[in-house]
């Protein structure tokens, strides 16, 4: 008994590194971390940007779950959260 598989490797690499499949991709990964996600109103899980092959979480206390780290104002005691373009908390701090 011989068997005989012959793949069309280009065609097969094609399919699975284009844009619609890796947003399906994003859409399983989302699916299955929702349950793991945290979820204080629902924000986080609610306003999450999917992209081929990528989950984009916007909301800034996601900052705190990726980063571990709270930021306290020294003053008033109160957290701030981290964006792109640094710390934010009370004005001038």
């Amino acid at each position: 008994m011989n068997i005989q598989i012959e793949l069309n490797e280009p065609k097969i690499r094609q399919k699975v590194t284009s844009d619609p499949f890796g947003l399906f991709v994003s859409n399983e990964w989302k699916r299955l971390i929702d349950p793991y996600t945290p979820k204080d109103t629902g924000l986080m899980l609610q306003t999450a940007k999917l992209r081929p092959w990528e989950i984009e979480y916007i909301q800034p206390y996601s900052a705190y779950q990726y980063y571990g780290e709270v930021y306290v104002d020294p003053v008033t005691g109160a957290a701030g959260f981290l964006t792109d373009e640094g710390w934010k908390s009370r004005k001038g701090v």
